[in-house]
């Protein structure tokens, strides 16, 4: 087992534990249990229900290491990232610096943290799309390569092609879209996006690097039949 591969196994092995500090403090409280209750909401993906009842396992034991770490998960997943960072480093702070549940913990803040911010510059644009307002291109570009991480490729599109007709003279969207087309398979899209944005910059870095692989998979499109597509792409 590889570095790597035991960072992972450890960190899987402390939220386990984590997860399960709770339920031997909490099994005896009277029906009905609200840390089960709120486990359970957690399993379905009913945060907000979640959330209401470990609440009230917090008020039963309020420094449980494992309640804290639920119930920060429940508000986590409706992002509402303060709250979730608040209650994770409550939990923290206890913890001897050398205890795997501290070192666990202040890696979820971190990330929490991280989250966060994607988060926010996503609103940012999509209030300014529902307001109807001009979205600055550089923000613009940076929130669809957002989403192009958390794979919704059809968002990341959308926004790409309001850029383009906001910015027609701009190659950068234009050689994101063929990105986009390329990693998708679909080769002449990819080809025609490109050619539009080294028009506008013939310096373009992502298109001067994707068009000699555009052009070697235009060549097997014609070499294995398709020779009367590209030629209909080409008008």
């Amino acid at each position: 087992m590889n570095h790597t591969m035991k960072r992972s196994s450890v960190f899987l092995a402390t939220l386990l534990s984590i997860s399960f500090i709770a339920l031997p403090l909490l099994t005896q409280a009277e029906e009905p249990n609200p840390y089960q209750s709120g486990m359970a909401f957690m399993r379905s993906g009913r945060y907000e229900q979640a959330a209401v009842e470990l609440e009230k396992a917090k008020k039963i034991t309020p420094g449980n290491t494992g309640v804290l770490y639920q119930l920060g998960m429940a508000y986590y997943n409706q992002e509402r990232f303060d709250k979730a960072i608040a209650l994770w480093t409550k939990a923290s702070k206890p913890l001897d610096e050398k205890n795997m549940m501290k070192t666990t913990l202040l890696d979820i803040i971190e990330r929490a943290k991280a989250r966060k911010t994607i988060v926010e510059k996503i609103r940012r644009v999509e209030e300014l799309e529902r307001k109807g307002k001009t979205i600055p291109v550089d923000k613009g570009l940076e929130v669809a390569e957002l989403y192009q991480k958390e794979k919704k490729n059809d968002k990341s599109l959308g926004l790409y092609n309001k850029l383009i007709e906001t910015y027609p003279n701009d190659a950068r969207p234009y050689a994101k879209v063929a990105s986009l087309h390329y990693n998708d398979g679909r080769i002449l899209m990819a080809e025609r996006y490109c050619l539009l944005a080294l028009e506008r910059d013939k310096a373009n870095a992502d298109c001067v690097k994707l068009i000699d692989g555009i052009n070697e998979e235009v060549e097997a499109l014609r070499k294995y039949g398709y020779a009367e597509m590209v030629k209909g792409a080409h008008k």
